[in-house]
């Protein structure tokens, strides 16, 4: 895969949300460092939306951070970052309704992005690491038909969760060999989400 990042502009938010769009309201950044069990993710200075736990989850209104990326080669993409998103009033509730996502022509495809597992490391803090969010690596692959635009972001859809965080965007070109038109495109579209479905 030939490394397309430079394309995202402030990746990390190391400038807090500038180069950044967003729906309904600035996110905020979260000056403190989160690292996995392992050490592998690492989420700090990231664009986040909390509200109090105490409203049993959700966010009150969505949270979508996003770029458009002009003038993109034919071909295929991988978009990754590291995420966070739960209920931090109930931990043993499966968070839901957080995505990364990319739209393309209209066409939106999107995977999961909330904490999977805790025991995670914040750093410089006491926290017991029971209760600290694991940074979570994620990833979609998508198809761009034709030279021109795309959409890539993290949002919040109908959320459980009372906090979510993105961090780390990366964009990979993967070569156009095998997307041979639109609708060799469409066809391999519908069978990855025909296989969601499943």
């Amino acid at each position: 895969p030939a490394d397309f990042s430079t394309a995202i502009a402030n990746a990390d938010f190391s400038d807090g949300n500038n180069d950044w769009s967003y729906i309904e309201s600035a996110p905020g950044q979260q000056g403190s460092t989160y690292l996995d069990a392992n050490g592998e993710n690492e989420m700090t200075g990231f664009a986040e939306k909390w509200v109090n736990s105490g409203n049993g989850g959700n966010l009150g209104s969505s949270f979508d951070i996003y770029q458009t990326l002009s003038a993109m080669p034919v071909g295929k993409y991988r978009l990754s970052a590291t995420s966070i998103g739960y209920w931090q009033g109930d931990r043993t509730v499966t968070p839901s309704g957080v995505y990364l996502y990319s739209v393309v022509n209209g066409l939106e495809v999107r995977t999961e992005a909330h904490t999977l597992e805790y025991g995670g490391t914040h750093v410089n803090t006491t926290e017991d690491p029971a209760t600290v969010p694991q940074p979570r690596a994620v990833s979609i692959e998508f198809y761009n038909p034709v030279r021109g635009d795309i959409k890539i972001g993290f949002k919040t859809v109908e959320t459980n969760c009372n906090w979510a965080g993105v961090d780390n965007f990366k964009l990979e070109y993967l070569g156009n060999a095998g997307v041979t038109g639109m609708g060799d495109m469409v066809q391999r579209i519908v069978d990855e989400f025909e296989a969601q479905l499943q």
